[in-house]
């Protein structure tokens, strides 16, 4: 994965209102989505270890993302797509995920089986 820009996440949030919705290559290096609206985003190739809890993220797609360590707690990720990703820790605990697409992802040098989305909905203690 080659990172062609490091953003902060208010200038993310930024671009997404000026209706930019792709984003690729990028690292978010500072801030969070936490109760954001991003439906229909789509990021690709890019490093976002950051926090998503509460955000609206229904539609959206991540691929072939670093997303070790985000969390998803109470997230809308109705119909969303995690397609390759990284997610080591990742925490999806209390989130909605109707007719989600979860494949091909991975975690501790191990290939996920779409079923497994569970062990990242459980309660972390």
């Amino acid at each position: 994965m080659i990172i062609h820009e490091e953003l902060a996440a208010d200038v993310i949030l930024q671009r997404i209102q000026q209706g930019i919705r792709y984003f690729a290559n990028i690292e978010v290096v500072a801030g969070n989505f936490k109760k954001q609206n991003l439906q229909h985003v789509i990021f690709e190739q890019s490093i976002l270890n950051t926090s998503f809890d509460y955000a609206d993220l229904r539609h959206a797609s991540f691929v072939e993302c670093n997303l070790k360590t985000s969390g998803f707690r109470y997230a809308q990720l109705n119909y969303a797509m995690f397609q390759g990703n990284a997610v080591e820790a990742v925490n999806m605990y209390g989130a909605q995920t109707v007719g989600i697409c979860f494949e091909g992802n991975y975690a501790y040098s191990a290939t996920l089986l779409p079923e497994q989305i569970a062990w990242l909905q459980e309660k972390f203690e």
